[in-house]
């Protein structure tokens, strides 16, 4: 038997029965549960960091690879908690719901909402044609709603990026996966976390300064990616030797103000990005109404010259 994770058919806080493992990760483990007092699926996250912890043979608690582990582990707990903490703050149709958040088993566990639906990679990927007016109303104007949302709690999230956020039939984008979100309000030194291509450069630093901006930096790379078909270059290696292609080499669709406007929230330095997401907000919807009228042109031409 498998003591790794849970295994189906074990109940939580006498409430959440395991149906299978969705994800395994190096700091937790995913799986998709039955709430039994309204038989409706959710999602529940284990906190289990494999390099220090092993199952119990009873298949529920975990111990300890080394003794010594212990106090960190139990602030990491805490700390891994706190993501469900974060998301109870908010009420949004695209921002992933908070249901439950509790320790047992000598650990935290996280309840969210079950939200049916691809990772956007997937959804780009299984898409045939998506037209740009299609992706500024329905996957980056409804993102950027999410992320003011945040702010106004005084979070930032810290981890946007494609495979964090869920595209939902009815809903649209859902952004998930809170565990590096923080006040940015808190002058506390910050836990180093990045993704390659979507993370800026102030990320790579537990001393620097992060805010609104730090969010706008990886929301400009979000769409740098969807409008290119390019994952932005590493801004720590852009230190180096900044290759980034021009947005507008990449996608001659795209009106060069708003290749300008991505390219600048791309900038390392986090002083010359926008301060705030609102402001990228307004420049997509301008560049939304852009490309409608656009296609709305070329399509009142086609018919024009087949009639």
């Amino acid at each position: 038997m498998d003591y790794e994770w849970l295994q189906e058919g074990v109940i939580l806080k006498d409430r959440y029965k395991i149906k299978k493992e969705l994800h395994v990760s190096d700091l937790s483990i995913v799986y998709l549960c039955e709430d039994m007092t309204c038989d409706m699926e959710c999602i529940v996250k284990e906190y289990y960091p494999k390099g220090k912890v092993l199952r119990d043979m009873d298949g529920k608690t975990l111990v300890f690879r080394m003794p010594s582990f212990r106090k960190a582990y139990d602030e990491a707990v805490d700390n891994f908690i706190n993501e469900g903490i974060i998301l109870k703050k908010y009420s949004h149709k695209n921002i992933v719901k908070c249901i439950d958040e509790f320790k047992e088993n000598d650990t935290g566990y996280i309840v969210l909402e079950y939200c049916e639906g691809k990772t956007l990679n997937n959804h780009m990927k299984d898409e045939k044609v998506v037209s740009i007016p299609g992706l500024f109303k329905d996957l980056f104007i409804p993102l950027m709603d999410a992320v003011e949302h945040v702010h106004k709690k005084g979070i930032i999230h810290r981890d946007i990026k494609p495979s964090n956020i869920i595209f939902h039939k009815e809903r649209g984008p859902v952004l998930i996966d809170f565990g590096a979100a923080v006040s940015f309000k808190d002058k506390k030194e910050k836990k180093i976390f990045f993704s390659h291509g979507f993370s800026p450069l102030e990320f790579y630093s537990k001393n620097s300064k992060q805010g609104k901006f730090s969010d706008v930096y990886s929301v400009a790379a979000t769409i740098y990616y969807y409008l290119s078909g390019i994952t932005p270059q590493n801004s720590q290696e852009r230190r180096i030797k900044d290759e980034v292609e021009n947005l507008k080499n990449c996608n001659y669709e795209i009106s060069g103000i708003y290749s300008f406007v991505i390219m600048r929230n791309l900038s390392l330095n986090y002083k010359k990005r926008f301060p705030s997401i609102r402001l990228l907000k307004l420049f997509s919807y301008m560049e939304y109404y852009k490309q409608k009228r656009k296609q709305k042109y070329t399509s009142d031409n086609s018919h024009q010259l087949n009639s």
